[in-house]
């Protein structure tokens, strides 16, 4: 405990004063207490690292490799290369390890790997603690790995992990705290596994396990930096969650000061969020819990809450309407509780958040609030109110003409950006001519054409089919040193792929390279899109290609992980070639031993129905029971929609019956309105019946909404029973049906 809270305070993740003030809230008895005395004692005593080293008895040459004694000479190996990238941080080096050393403790990982093949966990774990040591982590961590099978330290922690939470008190087995707090000790700082373990721990009533486990992830990974890593946010969600699990067992409220020290996120996870992560982790915990966590969570957002952060309002969840105007209403109550009134950029930033999410009327309204508030809007507010109605309507230019007409009335100046919008509008009304009108009168107005302008000319003219005058002015656009960025050659390269001109779309990399423009994600998406197409079209193996462009990747700071993967698969599916590359994607994951998550299922599912292969979807479907990835109604709901204008009520009624009895997941409008439909598409009125069935158990809040309640109409029409909710009761399609019942 000395060295683990001497070694955080060194790196200046949690002070004494923070951990003193958590000692209060959490409770005498919990983690926090104990790292507060480990601060104390860190405080008055130095520092003793914890590392591991060769025996005292060795020389520098023993370490070397090189043979002192007249014993035959034998290749040593480190059991962790040097300046070795492994995907996780350690501490350790590693002891230099004979062939012989490394086969006696590969035949000992082998009976622990054989014990987990026969389900015998006890074994598994006696021949665990017999055998790890955290300084040969290297060598346990990719046991199996070039067989293809599943690394041996995954394999492992899933069988614990789903044993325990089967059974609690299995005796002889090790906990799930133990086994990864031993995987910490060897620096396997892998955050979905801390995250199983912290909500592992929370759903057995032992929140301040989890917390423990989460201190220690942080001293492990030796950066608080990585928190805002991706691939730890979850972890760190689910660290958030353990701090308020302890605060409600110790019956103390939760504050965001201590919980931002023992978790420094820049943005608070939205409840639906955390809602997700408990299900995905399939662990039992009631509902109530879940909303006290999610007050919990409520109470820390608000407190928290600067309306004129720049990391709030660059996290606002634009693609979540509902949490977009949750964190609206409080942004607004905190003005009226601090007297501290909106900034500008706040407003302006709602404004460009609620058009993005399509409720462009939103997004009017707050301009309003903007105005009424006695702000004088600045051209950046003029802009994205222009941004909005563009987004609103395609063609709607007129709207948009009116605005800035109104907007140079009232003395404000147009700049570049504002051009930008108005010339991608005429773009999208297709209107190319004005645009390039606009364009060209730029440099008779004295306005600098800046890179957003430029990026919307290329897109522009690409997208209404000039390729010529497009290459023209990236030409054009370089010969006077306005540089092309990332966005204007990913529209090249998207433009050419689409169009099937795959060398030109080279060229176009190769142009990216030259001039020292580093790719991105979406950059890679579409090359490995490119090489799929061109490996199907030609009928060759894409894999030594593959490879490369991974290697590429790993060269620009892009790692293979499932976020990006995902991603490639989500843009590849929207290009319309997912189906010949999923499953490709999907056996690369695995042979990567990297864990696909529900977003990955999500996108691989989509892919294959937007290319209309229903029995791949249902395989991927099928797959996430593989991985123990919870399938949610989202991903029922997708099966359903495709199935219904195919007309497959079998299949319908199937998956319709297994949301029923899942544990996790349970029917909601969407589902209803797929199944009924294609029930009535079909004229299977038991089907329909056994589905109203099931819809009549729902509570009397149940929201209808319009798309069902005009399926439930024509069931009626059918002469089928169907039931009433509240928010059908003022509809005349509903008096009707509660004067026939009476």
């Amino acid at each position: 405990m000395l060295s683990r809270s001497s070694h955080i305070l060194r790196a200046g993740i949690i002070s004494r004063a923070s951990l003193f003030t958590a000692r209060s809230v959490v409770g005498s008895s919990s983690v926090r207490t104990q790292i507060a005395i480990g601060y104390r004692a860190a405080s008055t005593a130095p520092a003793t690292a914890t590392t591991t080293t060769a025996p005292a008895t060795s020389t520098k040459a023993e370490l070397d490799g090189e043979n002192t004694a007249s014993a035959p000479k034998q290749k040593r190996i480190r059991s962790r290369p040097r300046n070795q990238s492994s995907g996780f941080k350690s501490k350790y080096n590693g002891p230099i390890l004979s062939i012989d050393e490394k086969k006696a403790i590969d035949a000992q990982y082998d009976k622990i790997y054989q014990a987990l093949n026969e389900n015998n966990l006890v074994d598994a774990s006696k021949f665990f603690l017999e055998s790890y040591k955290p300084e040969e982590t290297f060598l346990f961590r990719n046991f199996k790995q070039l067989e293809g099978k599943e690394r041996l330290h995954i394999k492992l922690f899933h069988k614990v992990l789903e044993a325990h939470k089967r059974n609690d008190k299995l005796e002889g087995v090790i906990s799930v705290s133990d086994l990864y707090s031993k995987y910490l000790d060897g620096g396997i700082t892998v955050g979905w596994m801390c995250s199983e373990a912290i909500i592992y721990e929370i759903s057995k009533g032992r929140p301040e396990q989890g917390l423990e486990l989460w201190v220690k992830f942080m001293e492990s990974s030796n950066n608080v930096t990585n928190v805002q890593n991706h691939d730890n946010k979850e972890a760190a969600h689910s660290a958030l969650a353990a701090y308020i699990s302890s605060c409600l067992k110790e019956n103390t409220e939760p504050t965001s000061k201590i919980a931002l020290t023992l978790v420094p996120l820049k943005t608070i996870p939205d409840n639906t969020d955390i809602t997700r992560l408990f299900r995905n982790c399939n662990v039992k915990l009631n509902n109530n819990t879940i909303n006290k966590i999610n007050q919990g969570f409520d109470t820390i957002r608000y407190e928290s809450l600067d309306p004129s952060n720049v990391d709030f309002l660059d996290n606002l969840p634009i693609d979540q309407p509902l949490e977009l105007e949750n964190r609206y209403a409080e942004c607004i109550k905190k003005s009226a509780d601090s007297g501290v009134a909106l900034s500008e950029s706040t407003y302006a930033r709602f404004i460009f958040c609620f058009a993005e999410s399509n409720r462009f009327d939103r997004a009017f309204e707050i301009w309003k609030d903007l105005v009424s508030s006695g702000i004088s809007p600045s051209v950046q507010s003029w802009n994205m109110l222009l941004k909005a109605a563009a987004l609103s309507n395609k063609k709607q230019v007129t709207l948009i003409e009116a605005l800035l007409k109104k907007m140079i009335d009232s003395g404000v100046k147009p700049n570049s950006d504002t051009y930008g919008i108005l010339i991608n509008s005429y773009f999208k009304a297709g209107l190319s001519d004005t645009a390039v009108e606009i364009y060209e009168k730029l440099g008779e107005e004295n306005i600098p054409v800046n890179l957003y302008i430029f990026n919307i000319m290329l897109n522009g003219l690409l997208r209404s089919g000039q390729e010529e005058a497009a290459r023209s002015l990236l030409k054009s656009g370089m010969d006077v040193g306005l540089s092309p960025d990332i966005i204007s050659f990913n529209t090249f390269i998207t433009t050419y792929i689409r169009e099937k001109k795959y060398k030109e779309a080279e060229k176009i990399i190769t142009l990216m390279n030259d001039v020292g423009v580093t790719p991105n994600v979406e950059t890679y998406t579409n090359i490995i899109d490119t090489i799929y197409k061109v490996a199907n079209k030609e009928q060759i193996d894409p894999h030594e290609q593959i490879e490369k462009i991974i290697k590429s990747m790993a060269e620009q700071g892009i790692r293979l992980s499932v976020p990006t993967i995902t991603a490639i698969i989500d843009g590849i599916a929207k290009s319309g070639n997912g189906n010949s590359s999923n499953l490709q994607l999907y056996r690369l994951m695995q042979k990567k031993q990297l864990r696909p998550n529900i977003r990955t299922f999500t996108a691989l599912i989509n892919s294959e129905i937007l290319a209309g292969d229903i029995d791949r979807a249902t395989f991927f479907f099928d797959e996430m029971k593989q991985y123990n990835v919870i399938q949610a109604t989202t991903n029922y709901n997708q099966l359903l929609r495709a199935l219904t204008p195919r007309n497959l009520i079998q299949e319908s009624m199937r998956l319709f019956r297994d949301l029923q009895h899942s544990k996790y997941a349970s029917p909601n409008v969407y589902t209803y309105s797929f199944v009924l439909q294609c029930a009535l598409n079909t004229n299977d009125m038991v089907s329909a019946t056994e589905v109203l069935e099931d819809l009549a158990r729902q509570p009397n809040d149940f929201r209808v909404g319009s798309s069902l309640l005009k399926i439930l109409r024509k069931l009626s029409d059918r002469g089928l029973k169907v039931p009433i909710f509240k928010d059908q009761k003022q509809t005349p399609y509903a008096k009707k049906l509660a004067e026939e019942e009476v």
